[in-house]
């Protein structure tokens, strides 16, 4: 019973961290924050069941990815992160992009292990770039994807070391 209460407890602050994080950015459509609450919460809640939680998590990525504004210039080869890390701390909205982009692919760690682990997730990542691009719904972009990569590499480290303290 503590575990589920612990569960609602992280999906209610979860709602407030991301509906803040929608209104800053405001690219989303209404009520992105609830859809992704609810597929976040699903993905927590049916931890127990890989494929379900899997389904849910990969859910959550197409709706944060995909489900928002179309732009028009939506590639960048440029390689800005440095500057961004120095601007971080003073807007939110770099912030936001520099941390999310970090920790939006931590749990395929946890869900997809394996001898290509790596070279799959570097896959799907590149795959959801080129879909963003394509269907003008996010920006190829260089920088998302080193910050992606460096999210996964400590994904896996943390993965490894969660393994074994058990």
């Amino acid at each position: 019973m503590g575990n589920k209460i612990f569960l609602l407890i992280t999906t209610v602050f979860f709602y407030f961290v991301i509906t803040e994080v929608t209104e800053e950015l405001n690219i989303f459509y209404p009520g992105t924050n609830l859809l992704l609450t609810v597929l976040f919460g699903l993905a927590i809640f049916s931890i127990r069941y890989p494929k379900i939680s899997l389904t849910c998590y990969f859910l959550f990525v197409l709706s944060f990815l995909f489900y928002r504004n179309r732009i028009e210039n939506n590639f960048n080869f440029d390689f800005y992160l440095w500057d961004w890390l120095k601007l971080a701390r003073k807007n939110r909205i770099v912030f936001i992009n520099v941390f999310g982009n970090l920790l939006l692919f931590v749990p395929l760690a946890f869900y997809l292990r394996g001898k290509y682990a790596f070279l799959i997730i570097i896959t799907i990542i590149l795959v959801l770039e080129f879909m963003q691009y394509i269907t003008k719904r996010g920006v190829f972009d260089i920088v998302d994807i080193f910050l992606n990569i460096v999210g996964i590499t400590f994904g896996i480290a943390l993965r490894r070391l969660y393994g074994k303290q058990r």
